[in-house]
């Protein structure tokens, strides 16, 4: 099953440009305009996210804005999309966050350009990338701090190491 801890931090990370991460998405509160969750773009119409983020969620309460390194000051290369439909996985559990995945569909289609891309996705070709030891980088505008409550105003990302499903289970567990 795929599981996730119910963090929303990037600590012990790094200022980053969007044109580093130009799939980052920062899904936000249509009422107030604030980030509260990240996603990444698979495509000209998706939006892959944790389904801990959006369950519950109606799909015209929310706003995905891409192209941007600043929650501050977003720049011109800043695109806002409404949501137009929001799929939880089917078997997601939000009390073991067991399935903890999500999509969300986009009204219109991203403009790609050097700031807004798809993530590049797995292939058979690219397995080995993948490899249990190799670094993954993971970014977004998530507190700075564990339970800080605070969305960082710059773009982060931090570089881990990827880890083998029985040691992330054990982690997770603490």
């Amino acid at each position: 099953s795929i599981k996730a801890q119910d963090i929303q931090a990037i600590t012990n990370g790094f200022p980053i440009e969007i044109q580093n991460v130009p799939y980052q998405v920062s899904i936000r509160n249509k009422s107030d305009g604030k980030h509260f969750c990240g996603g990444s773009i698979i495509n000209n119409k998706y939006v892959l996210t944790a389904a801990h983020c959006v369950d519950g969620t109606n799909a015209s309460d929310i706003t995905l804005n891409v192209g941007f390194s600043l929650q501050n000051n977003p720049g011109n290369n800043l695109q806002s999309y409404n949501a137009k439909r929001i799929v939880v996985h089917p078997n997601y559990n939000n009390g073991t966050n067991d399935f903890d995945v999500a999509v969300i569909e986009i009204a219109g289609t991203f403009s790609f350009n050097s700031s807004v891309q798809p993530v590049e996705l797995i292939s058979p070709q690219s397995l080995a990338s993948e490899t249990i030891g190799n670094q993954v980088r993971v970014s977004g505008w998530g507190w700075t701090v564990p339970d800080g409550g605070v969305s960082a105003n710059q773009l982060q990302a931090v570089d881990v190491n990827i880890i083998n499903n029985n040691l992330a289970d054990q982690q997770l567990d603490i």
